[in-house]
């Protein structure tokens, strides 16, 4: 149809709006955690994360039809704080693979190829009720 316009909901709008400032809100405090790593902040980031992708599911659902040039602007925002939350999550998580290459030559020696011996878990008590 020639010179059709998009009927924009205002609901739709705001809570789009509202589910990209929650999304930015939330890679913000990751980036606070992984910007300075310690050994519990992955698993006291699991929680966080869940709740990430929890919001970003939710926004997919509510993006429906031609976004206007706000919503893109802020998409693309979005898409530039996820690219740096990934890069601190893979250089913290190359810190603690590198650590525990060392801790394991410290515990074990090395292998006869040369490399770092693996770090074995200890033994395990499971039970189940």
């Amino acid at each position: 149809m020639a010179g059709h316009t998009a009927v924009v909901d205002i609901s739709d709008a705001r809570l789009v709006q509202g589910s990209c400032a929650e999304l930015r809100e939330q890679m913000s405090r990751l980036k606070q955690l992984f910007a300075a790593p310690q050994p519990s902040t992955f698993a006291e980031a699991i929680p966080q994360l869940e709740q990430l992708a929890a919001t970003l599911a939710c926004l997919q659902q509510r993006l429906r039809g031609p976004l206007t040039a706000g919503t893109q602007r802020e998409l693309l925002e979005i898409k530039a704080d996820m690219q740096s939350l990934t890069a601190l999550i893979q250089q913290a998580a190359a810190f603690y693979l590198g650590w525990s290459t060392i801790l394991a030559t410290a515990a074990k020696g090395y292998t006869a190829q040369g490399a770092a011996a693996p770090l074995e878990a200890g033994p395990r008590l499971s039970v189940e009720a």
